[in-house]
């Protein structure tokens, strides 16, 4: 009776052999997701995936990038008078309080104004000053006009004088806050009934009862978009040239450039499947 037993024994095997084909072909191959066989025991399976969602969304705020920097005659003074540094302060005081108008849009950072010193091409150094003083602005298109006359105003202070230079310099999309959570939510919603529907694939492939075991949420991945610059010549600035150099900055069509634009948003999530045969 040993042919028996070894006939027996070559069809477990080839039972087995068959359904790891079949479960390779109709489950593991069916899926583009990460998925691993954890335990297999008394037709009781448990399987871990990674699953991942993403979604493109239109931006609602255009973020810009503003500086008001040293100008390249103050770049190239080695001292100043005690009232030429006051007339600085002053002015650059002034950019603040336009700022702090225009705060529901603009966030400024303090400015640095003092001496410095710099190496031109043949290595020699020279005395001077410099100021670094940044602003962002984020901006819906309803807001824009607001923005531009904020630009104006600080482009008046800026170009009446000969110590200070302005760059407007780039420009990038974002969500908002209350976009970005409505947006999460609704990744949650899609990625869960993605889960949900793995499920029963796999109820239907194995013929078997699964159920989500677990499920854990890995952080929402926003894509951040690249800052672009802003078309501009560099030029020296004069005292009293803001009517020539009025027009030097490109107008920005925020509406054709939102609806243009995607932001991607990303949500993945490892999930357990527990399968019982039937």
């Amino acid at each position: 009776m040993r042919w028996v037993k070894f006939i027996g024994v070559a069809c477990i095997v080839l039972c087995l052999f068959a359904g790891g084909i079949a479960f390779d072909i109709f489950v593991v191959q069916k899926f583009t997701h990460k998925n691993v066989v954890e335990a297999t025991q008394n037709n009781h399976i448990e399987i871990s995936q990674s699953i991942e969602t993403s979604k493109d969304i239109k931006p609602d705020l255009l973020q810009m990038e503003l500086s008001i920097v040293e100008s390249k005659i103050l770049k190239n003074t080695p001292t100043l008078t005690e009232s030429q540094r006051e007339h600085i302060t002053k002015k650059l005081d002034s950019i603040i309080t336009l700022a702090q108008a225009n705060k529901d849009i603009c966030k400024y950072s303090p400015y640095t104004f003092g001496p410095t010193e710099t190496y031109d091409d043949k290595n020699e150094m020279k005395a001077g000053y410099s100021i670094s003083f940044n602003i962002k602005c984020k901006m819906k298109e309803e807001t824009y006009k607001q923005y531009e006359e904020f630009v104006s105003q600080i482009k008046k202070v800026v170009y009446q004088d000969e110590w200070l230079d302005f760059r407007n310099h780039a420009f990038k999309f974002v969500l908002s806050d209350s976009l970005q959570e409505t947006q999460k939510i609704a990744l949650r919603e899609q990625i869960i009934k993605q889960a949900n529907m793995l499920k029963d694939e796999y109820s239907k492939n194995l013929n078997a009862k699964c159920n989500i075991a677990n499920m854990s949420f890995l952080n929402i991945s926003l894509y951040d978009n690249p800052m672009y610059a802003v078309d501009r010549k560099i030029l020296g600035h004069n005292a009293n040239d803001f009517t020539s150099q009025g027009n030097v900055d490109s107008k920005i069509n925020i509406k054709s450039l939102m609806e243009s634009f995607v932001v991607p948003l990303k949500l993945s999530m490892n999930v357990k499947f527990t399968c019982n045969v039937l």
